[in-house]
């Protein structure tokens, strides 16, 4: 689909004849529609167009981020971790009070 313009599109289909809304189904969803109910084809056929100007706009965000942290990648270099560096801000430290599960020789 090449038009983006949702708006003009929308309107499009309030105008249309049911044969000109079905044909407009079969192009939107590849096969023809079983009804012939003016408003139902109205409703499918908006959010098909709705769909796909929505996965459109998430695939160039994803995109868009992806080749940012691509770039980041060229520009920064690859970062280095540090051997120290704790693995997660929480240090594990045992409880004196709680017993260690060994029982002692009798």
């Amino acid at each position: 689909m090449k038009r983006t313009n949702i708006n003009r599109d929308l309107a499009a289909l309030k105008g249309m004849t049911p044969k000109q809304l079905r044909e407009r189904y079969a192009e939107l969803y590849g096969e023809p529609s079983r009804s012939g109910n003016k408003q139902w084809l109205i409703r499918r056929c908006a959010w098909r167009i709705q769909a796909y100007l929505t996965a459109a706009v998430m695939n160039l965000k994803r995109l868009a981020s992806h080749a940012a942290f691509l770039w980041s990648i060229l520009w920064l270099g690859p970062l280095e971790l540090a051997s120290e560096a704790p693995l997660c801000a929480h240090q594990f430290v045992p409880d004196a009070r709680r017993p260690t599960g060994r029982r002692k020789a009798a």
